[in-house]
């Protein structure tokens, strides 16, 4: 035997516009548009415990809730005013405590604070009365000039919930795919990249391997200028190393040590001294065991 269904009434609300679910009368919405922070039950929309759009009640219902709004409006000037003036009251005694020689910004703390609070409360009157009143009065008067009988919806809360979990099913799945694809492409990239990298470190060995004019610099100088083929990248480096060790000797004593004084020098490798093929494919201005500078086939 089949479980029993269960069906939930819904109607759209007079004031905020959404679908709720009714109470068992079948006609009035259930309370909604409040807030749960902090363990308190703050603020209730207008339409909530009244009848729902569709009913034949509504119109009377949305020509009172207009009236209300009026009365809410004109009451707003006194309230703007009251607001207003404390708002003064407080700046000219937030001022007063400032002119204090021992005034400090901590003992001001709790004014400026209130000051704060009422420039927000002043501005949301200010707001209510020139524009956010009116407006909804409109929105309600439109209401009611739209106005057709409407049944209450049923809802299958079941199926609701099943299709709810369909939802984000395929919406976790959209996401997997994304992220996947992006993961793809990033390693896509990566891949390229360490291609690249491969390629120009294969360049470089090749390079080195001919015939290539080198200099050895020391305190932006050529000290010493030869012709070799080196066996890779790390021949070059120790090659490098063996000279400018060479020539921090000759130097005479006393010195520092070589260790202190490594940045003063630097290994330039071209393939010709002249023209195009001039070009530094090699440099290395610190130490070769701190990742060398390079500057490769620009």
């Amino acid at each position: 035997m089949s479980a029993e269904k269960r069906i939930q009434l819904r109607g759209v609300c007079c004031v905020c516009g959404r679908l709720h679910a009714l109470k068992k009368d079948g006609e009035t919405l259930v309370n909604h548009g409040y807030t749960v922070e902090w363990g308190y039950f703050d603020g209730t929309c207008g339409g909530a415990n009244n009848v729902h759009y569709g009913h034949s009640a509504a119109p009377a219902f949305l020509a009172d809730y207009i009236e209300g709004l009026r009365r809410f409006r004109e009451s707003l000037p006194t309230r703007i005013e009251s607001v207003e003036a404390t708002l003064k009251n407080k700046n000219e005694a937030y001022q007063q405590m400032k002119a204090d020689p021992s005034f400090s910004y901590v003992d001001g703390s709790q004014m400026r604070l209130e000051i704060a609070n009422l420039r927000v409360r002043f501005a949301n009157l200010w707001e209510l009365y020139h524009v956010g009143i009116q407006s909804m009065i409109v929105v309600a008067e439109k209401a009611i000039a739209d106005w057709k009988a409407v049944a209450p919806v049923a809802v299958d809360l079941d199926v609701e919930a099943r299709e709810v979990r369909e939802a984000k099913a395929q919406a976790k799945a959209v996401k997997d795919a994304e992220r996947k694809a992006k993961a793809l492409a990033q390693a896509e990239r990566k891949a390229k990249a360490l291609n690249n990298s491969n390629s120009k470190a294969a360049k470089l060995e090749a390079a080195l391997k001919e015939q290539v004019h080198c200099a050895l610099l020391y305190q932006g100088a050529t000290v010493k200028s030869w012709i070799q083929a080196f066996a890779g990248e790390r021949d070059a480096l120790s090659v490098y190393a063996t000279v400018r060790a060479d020539h921090w000797l000759s130097l005479g004593e006393p010195r520092e040590e070589l260790i202190y004084n490594v940045n003063d020098y630097a290994l330039e490798v071209r393939r010709d001294k002249d023209g195009k093929a001039g070009m530094c494919i090699y440099q290395v201005c610190v130490m070769p065991t701190l990742a060398a500078y390079r500057r490769m086939f620009q």
